[in-house]
């Protein structure tokens, strides 16, 4: 299993994050796709 680094916030401690099927998650009213999908605040 490879481990990586998708969501990276600004000053966030916590996070909620919801499953939405086996790809898709949301954390903290970001949707990403595990398999392909990055949030990072600096980029976005």
């Amino acid at each position: 299993m490879n481990k990586k680094n998708i969501y990276w916030n600004y000053r966030e401690e916590t996070a909620t994050v919801k499953w939405l099927d086996d790809h898709t998650l949301m954390i903290n009213k970001h949707k990403l796709n595990v398999e392909t999908d990055t949030y990072d605040f600096r980029k976005n």
